[in-house]
C-alpha cells in the first residue's frame, strides 16, 4: 500500500452526510412551531385546538429534551461509539414524530415535542464530533462547518413545506429523515478513535481503510490516534466543586455561561418559533404573506451562516462577536419602534403617524428581522458555541462544555416559554426593547470581558487565566485576572 496516494474523500463525506441528517432534524424540531401552531389555531375543523399557554408549551417543551438528553447520551458514548448513539437517539426521534402525527390533544404533542427535542439537542454534539474522528485534518474544517450549515437549512426546510401542506403531513415528511440516518449510520463505519479507545486496533484500521481507500497506509495514522487516547487518558478531569471554586475553571465558567444566556435572551428562538404570528400581529397581511416573510428569513440565516464561515478565521471571534450583538440590537430596537408606532395608532392614541403611514412602514418588521437573522448568524449563533470549547482547558472541557450547554438550552425554553406572555403583558414593543437592550449590553459585555480564542491553545487559555500569560496585545482585550 502506498503512503504517498492521496487519500478518496467520498468515503469521508457519505458518513459525514449521514450524521448530518441528524443536525437537520435538529432545524426541524426548532422550527416546527411557527407553521404549524398558526395552522392548529387557525384551523376551525380540526379535531385538536390549543390554548395560547398550551401552544407556548408545544413550542417550549422541546427544549427541556435538549436540555435532559446530554447526561444520557454522555453515558452512551464512551461505551457504545456515537455511531450507535446516534443510531438509538432516532428512536425517541421517531417516536415523537409518531405522536405528534396521531396526536388528538395538547399532552400528546407535549410528549412528542418533548421526545424530539430529545434526540435533536444530542445532534447538535454527536454530528461535529463524530465527524472530526472520521476525516482527516484537510477537509475536517469543512466537513465540521456544514453540520451548522444543515441544521439551517433543516429550517428552511420546514417554513418552505410548511406553508404549502398541513401539520401533520408536514411531521411525517419530517419523520422520515431521522428513519434515513438510522438506517444510513448502521452502514457506515464507527469512528476509528472510538474503537482504538476499545483496544480494536484492526476494527479501527478497517474502518480507516474505508475511510481513507483500501490503497492508503494507514498506520501511521493508526499510531497517532493510539498516542491521542493514551495522552487523553492522563489529563484527568476535574470535579464540579473544583470547577466552581478554582477561577481558572470558574472564569471561563462565567463568561461562556454569559456568552450562552446573551445568544438565547437575544430572543432568536422566540423568532424562530413565533416568526408567522410575529408577522401577523406587524399586520403584514395585506401586503406580504407572513409564511412567505417567515421563508425568506429562514434563507437568510442560512446564506450568512455561509458568511460566517468565511468570516470566522478571517477576523476572530471578537470582532464578529460585537458587530453580531450591535446589529442584533439596532434592528431589534428598530422593530420595537415599529411596533410602538403600531401600538399607538390601534389605542388611537393622539400622534403624528396614521394608519396610511404605517401601511408606509410595514415593510420594516420584514427588513428588520432579515437584519436580525443575518447579524446573529454571521457571529452569536456559531460563536458562543466555538467558546464554549475554546475557552476551557483539556481537562475541564467535557463537564463544563455540557453544563454551558445545558444552560444554553435551559435559556432557550425560558424564551420561547415567556415569550407570549411578555408580549402581551409588556406589550410587544417593550418586548423588541428588552431584548434590543440585552444585546447592547452584550456588546459592551464582549468588549470589556470576553477575550479573543483565534490561534490559542488550551494550555494558552489556562494560563491566562491563571493571570501567568498576556495574549498577543492587539488581542489582549477582555478578562484580566488582577493576580500576577
Amino acid at each position: 500500500m502506498s503512503s504517498t496516494t492521496s487519500s478518496r474523500k467520498w468515503s469521508q463525506l457519505v458518513p459525514a452526510l449521514a450524521a448530518t441528517i441528524g443536525a437537520f432534524g435538529c432545524g426541524n424540531v426548532l422550527a416546527w412551531p411557527a407553521p404549524a401552531l398558526e395552522a392548529i389555531v387557525d384551523c376551525a375543523d380540526c379535531d385538536i385546538s390549543l390554548t395560547e399557554e398550551e401552544g407556548s408549551w408545544v413550542a417550549a417543551i422541546a427544549y427541556i429534551g435538549c436540555v435532559c438528553v446530554g447526561p444520557f447520551a454522555g453515558f452512551l458514548m464512551p461505551r457504545l461509539g456515537k455511531k450507535w448513539t446516534m443510531i438509538i437517539l432516532a428512536l425517541p426521534f421517531i417516536a415523537g414524530w409518531l405522536m405528534i402525527i396521531f396526536s388528538v390533544n395538547a399532552p400528546m404533542l407535549y410528549i412528542g415535542r418533548l421526545l424530539t427535542g430529545f434526540s435533536a439537542g444530542a445532534f447538535g454534539l454527536l454530528a461535529p464530533s463524530y465527524t472530526s474522528e472520521i476525516a482527516e485534518p484537510s477537509i475536517r474544517g469543512a466537513l465540521g462547518s456544514l453540520q451548522q450549515l444543515v441544521a439551517t437549512l433543516g429550517v428552511l426546510f420546514v417554513t418552505v413545506v410548511g406553508k404549502y401542506v398541513t401539520w401533520r403531513v408536514l411531521s411525517g415528511i419530517l419523520l422520515v429523515f431521522p428513519t434515513l440516518m438510522a438506517v444510513w449510520m448502521f452502514f457506515m463505519p464507527e469512528s476509528p478513535v472510538f474503537l482504538i479507545s476499545k483496544g480494536r486496533r484492526d476494527d479501527a484500521k478497517k474502518a480507516l481503510l474505508f475511510l481513507r481507500g483500501p490503497h492508503i497506509d494507514v498506520e501511521p495514522e493508526l499510531l497517532t490516534i493510539e498516542q491521542n487516547v493514551e495522552a487523553s487518558k492522563h489529563v484527568g478531569s476535574v470535579g464540579f466543586v473544583t470547577l466552581i471554586s478554582d477561577k481558572v475553571y470558574l472564569i471561563p465558567i462565567l463568561l461562556s455561561m454569559v456568552l450562552m444566556f446573551l445568544q438565547q435572551f437575544s430572543g432568536v428562538n422566540a423568532v424562530i418559533s413565533y416568526a408567522v404570528q410575529i408577522f401577523k400581529d406587524a399586520g403584514l397581511e395585506d401586503t406580504l404573506d407572513p409564511f412567505i416573510c417567515n421563508i425568506l428569513v429562514a434563507i437568510s440565516q442560512s446564506v450568512f451562516v455561509v458568511v460566517s464561515m468565511l468570516l470566522v478565521d478571517r477576523f476572530g471571534r471578537k470582532v464578529l462577536l460585537i458587530a453580531s450583538d450591535f446589529l442584533m440590537s439596532v434592528s431589534l430596537i428598530a422593530l420595537g419602534v415599529y411596533f410602538y408606532l403600531k401600538f399607538e395608532v390601534d389605542s388611537k392614541a393622539e400622534t403624528y403617524i396614521s394608519e396610511d403611514t404605517l401601511k408606509d412602514l410595514a415593510v420594516v418588521p420584514l427588513v428588520a428581522l432579515l437584519s436580525f437573522i443575518a447579524a446573529f448568524s454571521i457571529g452569536f449563533g456559531p460563536l458562543p458555541w466555538v467558546l464554549n470549547s475554546e475557552l476551557f482547558s483539556k481537562e475541564a472541557k467535557a463537564p463544563a462544555s455540557a453544563f454551558c450547554a445545558s444552560f444554553n438550552w435551559m435559556c432557550s425554553f425560558l424564551v420561547v416559554k415567556l415569550y407570549p406572555t411578555a408580549d402581551e403583558s409588556l406589550h410587544t414593543h417593550n418586548t423588541y426593547f428588552f431584548f434590543g437592550a440585552i444585546c447592547l449590553l452584550g456588546t459592551v459585555f464582549i468588549m470589556l470581558f470576553v477575550p479573543e480564542t483565534k490561534g490559542k491553545t488550551e494550555e494558552d487559555m489556562k494560563e491566562y487565566f491563571k493571570g501567568k500569560k498576556q495574549l498577543k496585545e492587539e488581542e489582549n482585550i477582555g478578562y484580566q485576572s488582577e493576580e500576577k
